[in-house]
């Protein structure tokens, strides 16, 4: 049975079983590649896989798993705050769309800034897993390809990362597409896996 086919539950009562697996907390399922897995899901249902999230977390760490969930659209919304402008931009219903992209690039910079950022608390937390959520609501100011394109470089330690991510995540003949909320532009992302076919 594939992702597609499973419902909610099954997805669940797979992923709770997946994930406190010592072969994938080891990294023993995608041998030297780097462990980056994706959840897709239907956009619609982005309440429900938050929950989701949610729960693994908790539930895995009731059974010792150290885990790490992290909300890429809360972790955006502090940067600005601490840049001090959020208030600034929040107060200015004037600006386009290309004004605030522009005001924002040095903000959340992936190389320089977002992604080191992210990299920092996965490094200080240690965790033996990050889940990772918030990814419709960061766009278009983070784009998790070129997150996860970064993030290698900055850990300590590889570990594995599941992004549940609102859409598509299709691999067929050899190339992998990134489709957000089913609708976009696909992008070209090869090093990941998806959790629901690849994996096992």
């Amino acid at each position: 049975m594939t992702g597609k086919e499973m419902g909610y539950n099954e997805r669940y009562k797979y992923l709770m079983e997946l994930l406190d697996d010592d072969k994938f907390i080891q990294k023993k399922y995608v041998g030297a590649e780097i462990p980056n897995y994706i959840c897709a899901f239907p956009p619609e249902e982005v309440s429900s896989y938050d929950d989701m999230a949610h729960n693994l977390a908790r539930n895995l760490a009731k059974k010792g798993r150290k885990v790490l969930k992290l909300n890429v659209y809360e972790i955006m919304i502090e940067m600005l705050k601490d840049s001090g402008d959020l208030e600034d931009y929040l107060a200015e219903p004037s600006l386009t769309h290309k004004q605030l992209m522009e005001d924002f690039e040095g903000v959340l910079d992936n190389d320089t800034e977002f992604a080191p950022k992210i990299a920092s608390i996965i490094n200080e937390s240690a965790p033996e897993l990050v889940l990772m959520n918030g990814i419709g609501e960061a766009y278009p100011f983070i784009r998790i390809h070129t997150l996860l394109e970064k993030l290698p470089t900055l850990l300590k330690k590889l570990v594995p990362i599941v992004v549940f991510y609102p859409g598509n995540y299709d691999k067929v003949t050899g190339s992998s597409a990134l489709q957000l909320f089913g609708k976009l532009e696909h992008k070209n992302y090869y090093r990941a896996f998806n959790i629901f076919t690849e994996v096992r």
